[in-house]
């Protein structure tokens, strides 16, 4: 299969007005058949120019990361897929700085209600169920667009992102623009009360969260704000009743199983945390909730239960530097040493002169005390990259005359720059 292609249009686009930059699609799925043939329909739209594909999510995500300044404004994406599924990649996307504009759309063959309320709640603006024509796809991509460029869903998007990164004056300034028929809707209305949930006016959050769940009792979003609002006034099993409520609606949400065990934790419902956590692992491929998941279960003691997580991850096949990395790194802080090791051979298969992870080898022989395999790693990390000032670092420690001191010097490095 390709990794992208782009196409000449044949004739200039019959664009709505406020689509003229709208040019970058992602087309991902793990058949082939169907991204060739969504591909082709997205040419014949004609409002693309840029069309490229991907075969699951972590491919996807990988072209997505590369263009932090020249991003897709569209993903079209499949749900179940390999190594990591079409919720995973939106999630990671919702959660990156560089990629949270672009927006998404569902092709998949899934009809169960619950999978629908989590596209729903992560803002996904339209889903096309396969098989489906042409005809009908022009149809929901005609609609996506017009959601896409209007005014107040534009409006909604910004203030969004001004919430994101705490800018909740100016967030408050830009609601207050809206026309007052739109700021009595549940959406404004929660939206205004996590504004003042931000600002720590938590008496007017809770008058505008309470009226958003009035004419909506169902609102996810606003159900998850209650929680935090409540978390935030102390009332921590009011908090865990609102997630709990939540998660009856839209069962699929990962991170809010996650909140939910921490709340669960405590109010010394241990068992229920335990249980929401192991629900959290096995549901999510993404690897950084995987290994939060299996960290929170160790710091717990349910170490038989993070154990069968790792070893599912363990049985991934990654290819990437950065995945093998960041689970040799949370297994070495585990005290999971085997399986770090493991991880990191595993990554030099692939990448056999890769000095990050010889460097991060050396931190991992470093904590079992094999002093000499240490400073192997060290020393190979630094013939592989000569600049590589904390292998140096590294290096110098293991030069000192007092053992002791140059190991504990050497680990207090080893915190500072693990994240290689």
């Amino acid at each position: 299969m390709e990794n992208g292609f782009t196409l000449p249009l044949e004739q200039e686009p019959d664009a709505k007005e406020g689509l003229a930059d709208l040019l970058k699609v992602l087309v991902v799925d793990d058949q082939v058949s169907v991204v060739r043939t969504v591909a082709k329909m997205v040419h014949d739209s004609g409002y693309f120019s840029i069309i490229d594909v991907a075969d699951d999510g972590e491919q996807a995500w990988s072209k997505i990361s590369k263009r932090p300044a020249d991003q897709y404004d569209v993903v079209i994406t499949d749900l179940y897929m390999p190594k990591l599924d079409g919720i995973g990649l939106i999630g990671r996307c919702h959660k990156s700085s560089i990629a949270r504009d672009v927006s998404f759309m569902v092709i998949t063959g899934e009809t169960n209600p619950e999978v629908f309320a989590a596209l729903s709640e992560m803002g996904v603006l339209e889903c096309l169920v396969k098989p489906f024509s042409f005809k009908l796809f022009m149809d929901r991509i005609n609609v996506f667009l017009q959601r896409l460029t209007d005014p107040v869903e534009k409006s909604y998007t910004e203030v969004s992102h001004l919430i994101a990164d705490g800018d909740y004056r100016e967030a408050l300034a830009k609601l207050q623009q809206l026309d007052k028929s739109e700021l009595v809707k549940p959406k404004w209305l929660n939206m205004k009360g996590e504004i003042y949930l931000g600002m720590g006016f938590l008496n007017h959050a809770r008058e505008c969260i309470e009226q958003a769940l009035k004419s909506c009792e169902g609102y996810l979003t606003a159900l998850c704000n209650q929680a935090k609002l409540e978390e935030k006034a102390g009332n921590l099993a009011a908090a865990a009743a609102a997630l709990e409520k939540a998660d009856a609606i839209s069962p699929l949400m990962v991170d809010r199983k996650i909140d939910l065990s921490d709340l669960f934790f405590q109010l010394d419902r241990d068992e229920e945390g335990k249980e929401m956590l192991c629900k959290a692992g096995a549901m999510t491929q993404d690897v950084d909730t995987k290994l939060e998941v299996s960290e929170k279960l160790t710091k717990k003691g349910y170490t038989k239960e993070a154990d069968k997580i790792i070893s599912r991850l363990l049985s991934f096949k990654f290819s990437g530097i950065e995945n093998c990395n960041k689970i040799g790194i949370s297994l070495r802080k585990q005290g999971k040493y085997r399986e770090a090791e493991r991880s990191y051979m595993s990554a030099l298969t692939y990448h056999p002169d890769n000095a990050a992870i010889y460097y991060n080898m050396g931190v991992l022989y470093l904590y079992e005390a094999k002093s000499m395999r240490a400073t192997e790693c060290f020393t190979k990390a630094m013939k592989l990259n000569p600049e590589f000032s904390k292998a140096r670092a590294m290096l110098d420690c293991h030069c000192s005359a007092d053992s002791e001191k140059s190991m504990a010097a050497a680990k207090a490095l080893a915190r500072e720059v693990f994240e290689v």
